[in-house]
């Protein structure tokens, strides 16, 4: 399972991310690049990210479905755009008229910059078809999953409703507060959740004898306006959850 819930607008984002993958799979905690530009919750096998933002106010995240042997290139999409300059409509064309590099691939993509204002959904729903779709981002409070952006189930809307009231008329929300919505909602498996087991069963999910797919990773990001932010992300390593926060600050 993959899903982002997020509000943004006037140059603040309020993030939160879940994400299973294969048990194998290994997901670092936050942290920085090299050169303390881009802070995200790394990929080991390639060092691409599905959630990232960068000092200069350029944010992006995603879901996929990760594939049995864990290879993927889905995931250095995000660090493209978080490394270059195009600008988010810019980076979506670009995407678009580069359609058959990412042959193999299925995802779904929002690329934004919040120093802007400005914000682009991305999704190549197939991975053998060619056609990729790029959408404008509304501000508000939207869903992002595998089933695409602000999608229909019912299971869906429900998990807006939560989301929203945990960030509607805060316009100074804490990041414990939606460190807390995620691992309440997203991640906690035991005990009477039934909103949990009903997202789990609305999007696509994959299986085998071999592998068993899990919760890796749970994301929380907060952007104010005044550009302080905070990224907080819960990772699974060696069968044990470790949770990582790092603050940081838009630069002007």
């Amino acid at each position: 399972m993959a899903v982002v819930a997020f509000k943004w607008g006037e140059k603040q984002l309020m993030l939160m991310q879940n994400r299973e993958n294969w048990e194998s799979c290994p997901v670092n905690v936050a942290d920085w690049d090299e050169e303390r530009q881009i802070l995200g919750g790394f990929y080991g096998q390639n060092g691409g990210t599905w959630c990232g933002i960068s000092k200069r106010g350029r944010v992006a995240f995603l879901v996929d479905v990760m594939p049995f042997d864990n290879v993927s290139r889905c995931e250095l999409i995000p660090l493209a755009f978080l490394k270059g300059a195009l600008t988010p409509e810019e980076f979506g064309n670009s995407v678009v008229a580069e359609r058959v590099m990412y042959n193999g691939l299925a995802f779904h993509l929002v690329v934004g910059d919040i120093k802007s204002n400005s914000m682009v959904y991305i999704a190549k729903r197939h991975a053998q078809e060619a056609h990729v779709e790029k959408n404008n981002v509304e501000p508000g409070i939207h869903i992002l999953s595998l089933a695409g952006l602000d999608p229909a189930p019912q299971q869906f809307e429900r998990l807006r409703q939560e989301f929203s009231a945990v960030v509607a008329g805060n316009e100074d929300i804490q990041p414990p507060h939606l460190e807390e919505f995620a691992l309440r909602v997203m991640t906690n498996r035991d005990g009477n959740n039934p909103l949990f087991y009903d997202i789990t069963r609305a999007i696509p999910q994959r299986r085998t004898v071999e592998a068993r797919i899990g919760i890796s990773s749970t994301t929380a990001l907060v952007v104010k306006p005044n550009g302080d932010g905070l990224f907080y992300k819960r990772a699974l390593a060696n069968s044990e959850w470790i949770d990582k926060r790092e603050t940081f600050h838009i630069d002007d």
